[in-house]
This record gives structure tokens, sequence and C-alpha cells, in this order.
């Protein structure tokens, strides 16, 4: 199994290596809690935990990895991080060779290209209000938001998809798991997958930080057992 240690602010990766069929895992974690311990992956795998800083070892460990795992924490300081190591490129060379990328709350703010971090400014639907950052990109044609209706985050993700009415927005529910695989979207766990597509919208100009407008935004809220979504 990955078992991990989060220690103060201190990033770390988390190796496992297994044998046979095992899958090896790598996980990039940053918190400001108290060190604790988890564990994700699958049996007969032993854990080796190298840190960011560590960078040849870091890129290793990605190397050989099938299974990518982010933990939650701040975003920004978790791209900060992957991209002081150098390792963002060596992560998506993983996930086109086949490796499960899969991230929690920040961990999974990070996988999209167009990347949300804090509050709409000056308010939600406003163009611009929504700054882009660059995530890791391996979910290049989505833009992902976590603990969705828990904080209320409707307004942030469509202000996003309008102002990048390319991209589909997803927002995940906490305790819930948004699974794409083979160009579905599938829903695991209690809660809900919110997906606002803009793509056949009609998207009215506005000036920076001027009132957003679209016609015909379409939003499915998505729930586990339904039939895997194709966006």
């Amino acid at each position: 199994e990955v078992h991990h240690s989060l220690v103060g602010r201190k990033r770390q990766i988390h190796v496992a290596n297994g044998a046979g069929r095992t899958r090896s895992g790598v996980a990039a974690t940053q918190t400001k809690r108290a060190p604790n311990e988890g564990k994700i992956g699958q049996r007969d795998a032993s854990a080796v935990v190298v840190d960011t800083d560590d960078v040849a070892a870091a890129h290793a460990a990605v190397k050989k990895a099938d299974i990518v795992f982010f933990g939650g924490g701040a975003q920004l300081r978790l791209m900060e991080a992957l991209n002081r190591a150098k390792l963002v490129p060596a992560i998506r060379k993983r996930f086109r060779a086949g490796a499960v990328i899969m991230g929690v709350s920040a961990g999974a703010a990070v996988l999209s290209r167009v990347m949300l971090s804090g509050r709409p400014k000056p308010k939600a639907l406003r163009k611009g209000a929504m700054k882009a950052y660059r995530g890791i990109g391996v979910l290049r044609d989505f833009i992902i938001d976590q603990h969705f209706v828990q904080l209320r985050r409707l307004g942030r993700l469509t202000t996003a998809v309008i102002d990048h009415p390319k991209l589909v927005g997803v927002g995940v529910c906490e305790r819930t798991a948004a699974v794409f695989a083979h160009g579905r979207i599938e829903v695991m766990g209690p809660g809900q997958v919110v997906i606002i597509d803009a793509r056949k919208a009609l998207v009215f100009p506005a000036k920076r930080r001027g009132r957003q407008a679209a016609k015909g935004l379409t939003i499915h809220v998505l729930r586990q057992g339904m039939a895997p979504f194709k966006p």
C-alpha cells in the first residue's frame, strides 16, 4: 500500500513499489495540520517516502508509478512544489502512458489545465473575476471544482466556464468521486457531480469585470448509479 505521512508544511512524494501485478503509486500532498497517517493503493506494495526537494528521487518515482495521487491543502502551493521540482511534464507523460491520476480537494483542482483558486473578484458572473491559474492539465477539456455544494461554488465555476466556454465545468461534492474514463464521467460516492457546459451556448461579449451574459448553458446533476455521462 501507499502510506502517507503528512509532516507540518512539508510537501512529500510517497512511493509504493509492488511485486508482480501490484501497482506502484506516487502521492503528492501538503498540509498545515499536525502529522497523521493514511493509506491508499493495493496490498503487497511497500512504501518509500521521498521529498519533492529531492528532484532526482521524485522523478524516478513518478517515472515508474502506475498511480499518481494528489492530496488536499492549497492548490497554488501544491502546483508551486510540483513546478519547482519540474514534475508536471513527467506526470503528464505517465498519464499518456496509462497511469491513473487522481486527487482529493486541492489535489482534484490541479488536474485541469485551467485551475481555480479563491473567490471571484469583485463578485461572481463578472468577466475575469475568477483568475485562471495553470494546473497540471491531464484533464485538458475540463475545469474541476471541489467541495462544490458544501461551499456553494456554483457561481465560481459558472463564472470560469463562461470565461472559457470551450471547457466543461465539473463540480464535485465532498466524499464523492468523478471518474473520467473512455470519454465518460462516472459518479462514485454519496454526493453529486454537477456539469456546467457552455460549448453550445451563446456567450455575449463583456468588458473586463463587466457582467457576464450567456444563453443556452447546460447543467447536469449526476449521482451514483446513473449511466456514465458523456460530456
